[in-house]
């Protein structure tokens, strides 16, 4: 049985809300004195609100936390933004400290959290690897043992000698990555900073953890949005929902659930017009619906699907594009059809209540749930309102193929009219 290296006991974070040091002790007790007898901050921002209750003005991004990490274990966590994942692990990696709770260690931890995090801006690449070996209680010779691995996985060859602070975004996370996969630690933490990187870099990135766990034993907190990295990686998933821990255990479960909180969070604002209304240009979507031969809220495999935007604009808006997005379960963009000439058409302008409609002539999707993105780009990029997640819709079960199996997203996102020829080669 695999030993344990890491244990979050009882873990809770508090933050004041809207409260840093003035900058001197004095100050700060001025602060307090004021604040706990008085009431008001004499150093608040100007044009906020002085009168706060004291125990009102206290958030807590982490909540009672508790759980094991064995070695060669890589742990996905999974949640929404603002569920507290980053918080974790800037307390997993000591850059912040618990208000409640303890994490125990049985190793060396390494982090890759955000862009340069751990480089020195003014010293170059090669010394920032020495640096951060340092740190971490490395011997030089140690260092230097590794180091021609950290160069060429990191491919900043050319660039090694060069301070980090001229480094592009991209540079800086394939060094830091490399760094912190190849330095001798035991645990190895990272953030969805490797989103930043390209490609063809991230599925070297997803490679190297994979064989860091499979070969040198080593536990990787891998926190990602990307469900398709977290189902291939990962050995267990925790689910953060609001500070707290809901799931622990087998990954496609918590993927299930973080799907629910997404989609529950995507009915409750469904119908919130405030999120659709840019005053600034006078414009508003009053609603969208979606319907298939003419049953509202209804969408099948192979048949047509249209969506109605009702809107009204109170000044004339030229070459306006409307954009709706279709999305997987997970956020992966499917499919995106505009008003845009790109697509073929090209509108001059709108002015007042009007409805904009879009016909998909023949919906190639398989059954399931998916996400719908509505906006309105003045030209091609230049938005006045864009609603992410704006909706749902349900492609409902359909036998498309004539074949007694109905098509779901186990065999695949979309349908193809296709033949097969199987026989000699004539």
């Amino acid at each position: 049985m695999s030993k344990v290296v890491l244990k979050v006991n009882n873990l809770s974070k508090r933050y004041r809300i809207g409260v840093i040091n003035t900058g001197t002790l004095a100050h700060d007790l001025n602060r307090f004195y004021q604040r706990s007898f008085k009431g008001v901050d004499p150093y608040q921002e100007i044009g906020s609100s002085g009168q706060l209750s004291l125990k009102k003005d206290f958030f807590w991004p982490l909540r009672s936390l508790d759980f094991n990490v064995k070695q060669g274990e890589i742990l996905g966590i999974i949640g929404k933004n603002g569920a507290g994942k980053s918080t974790l692990l800037k307390i997993i990696s000591r850059i912040t400290s618990p208000t409640e709770g303890s994490v125990e260690y049985f190793g060396r931890v390494g982090a890759l959290l955000e862009v340069g995090t751990g480089f020195h801006p003014e010293l170059t690449g090669r010394e920032n690897i020495f640096l951060n070996g340092a740190i971490l209680g490395m011997k030089k010779n140690e260092i230097k043992a590794v180091l021609d691995e950290i160069i060429d996985f990191s491919g900043v060859e050319n660039y090694l000698d060069t301070p980090v602070k001229r480094y592009s975004s991209g540079m800086k996370v394939r060094l830091g990555f490399s760094v912190a996969a190849h330095l001798n630690t035991d645990i190895l933490i990272i953030d969805e900073v490797l989103a930043v990187g390209d490609a063809s870099f991230q599925k070297r990135c997803l490679q190297k953890i994979s064989s860091l766990t499979s070969g040198v034993g080593k536990t990787v907190l891998f926190v990602s949005h990307n469900m398709g990295a977290i189902s291939k990686l990962c050995s267990r998933a925790l689910l953060l929902n609001e500070g707290r821990v809901q799931f622990l255990g087998d990954v496609e479960q918590a993927k299930e659930l973080y799907l629910e909180n997404s989609l529950s969070s995507i009915r409750s604002r469904s119908s919130d017009k405030l999120n659709l209304r840019n005053e600034l240009h006078d414009f508003e979507i009053c609603s969208v619906r979606y319907e298939s031969d003419g049953l509202e809220n209804v969408a099948q495999t192979g048949k047509p699907l249209v969506f109605t935007i009702k809107y009204k604009a109170g000044r004339k808006i030229k070459s306006p594009n409307f954009v709706v997005n279709i999305k997987d379960k997970y956020g992966a963009k499917l499919i995106q059809l505009n008003t845009f000439p790109i697509s073929g058409y090209k509108i001059e302008e709108i002015n007042g209540e009007g409805i904009a409609k879009l016909v998909i002539k023949k919906l190639m999707l398989t059954s399931g749930c998916y996400l719908v993105d509505i906006g309105l780009a003045q030209a091609r990029t230049d938005w006045i309102i864009k609603s992410e997640d704006h909706m749902e819709i349900f492609v409902k079960e359909y036998d498309y193929y004539d074949s007694g199996f109905p098509l779901t997203d186990k065999r695949g996102v979309t349908v193809v009219d296709h033949e097969w020829y199987v026989g000699p080669n004539d």
